[in-house]
């Protein structure tokens, strides 16, 4: 991904410490062939199959774990191999989803955990920006960012979780009163579509208007400032046939 041109300046307090915001982005990189691993032992599979509130039902039959050293070129193969196969896929991370949303149904679990790398804080002016890889944790983050006197300001409940599944869900906590949910703090993401495509996305880049959805085609036109557009399949959902064990 290339360096990011804009930056979030934001100042605050946090623990009597006058500090700088961090943005982040989700890294991505040069290929690396020994970075996928296949399981299909049902020992191995078994403790992928539930979640954080041990969501009853799951199954599957093939696990596929990326490594320390994956990037999104390894992820968009198997991404375009398993379409391919008609196959359905669920991302997991942290597994800390109280929602059932990262338990399988039959669909190959795509393991991101152990892609955990970050880099370093890159200072510019009076921007910092760090680049994360999706199985790095909050508290990953929170712990190499307080080495240097800062702090991610968004505060989701559990620090466990990992940074991209707090993001997807725009997760925030007891300090977005002040600073707002995850969204505020995100500068670029690195985003692998089903088909095997990628997108590098930028913060105000690509804008989304409503009028732009074709629902005849089911897809979604995103326009850039300099006029170039880029169309993204709709994706279609279905719920689990699962009793709900849940109140609410």
């Amino acid at each position: 991904m290339s360096e990011l041109d804009g930056s979030i300046p934001f100042s605050g307090e946090y623990s009597g410490m006058s500090t700088n915001i961090v943005p982040i982005r989700i890294a991505s990189g040069a290929p690396n062939i020994d970075v996928v691993r296949v399981k299909t032992n049902e020992d191995v599979i078994g403790p992928y199959l539930t979640d954080e509130a041990q969501f009853p039902g799951g199954h599957s039959t093939e696990l596929i774990q990326f490594l320390r050293g994956a990037t999104s070129l390894e992820v968009a193969t198997v991404l375009l191999d398993v379409a391919e196969e008609h196959q359905t896929v669920v991302v997991q991370g942290a597994r800390t989803s109280l929602t059932g949303s990262s338990v399988p149904y039959g669909d190959t679990i795509l393991d991101m955990s152990q892609l955990s790398e970050q880099s370093e804080v890159i200072h510019s002016a009076d921007q910092h920006y760090v680049t994360l890889q999706p199985g790095v944790t909050l508290s990953d983050l929170q712990h190499q960012l307080g080495k240097e006197g800062l702090f991610f300001p968004a505060s989701p409940t559990y620090t466990e979780a990992t940074v991209i599944g707090a993001i997807s869900t725009n997760a925030a906590g007891a300090r977005s009163y002040k600073y707002g949910g995850v969204r505020n703090y995100v500068e670029a993401l690195t985003v692998v579509l089903p088909t095997g495509e990628t997108l590098e996305l930028q913060r105000g880049q690509y804008k989304a208007r409503e009028e732009s959805r074709d629902v005849d085609s089911e897809s979604f036109s995103f326009e850039s400032d300099s006029g170039n557009s880029r169309h993204v399949s709709l994706p279609s959902y279905s719920l689990p046939d699962v009793p709900k064990v849940s109140a609410g």
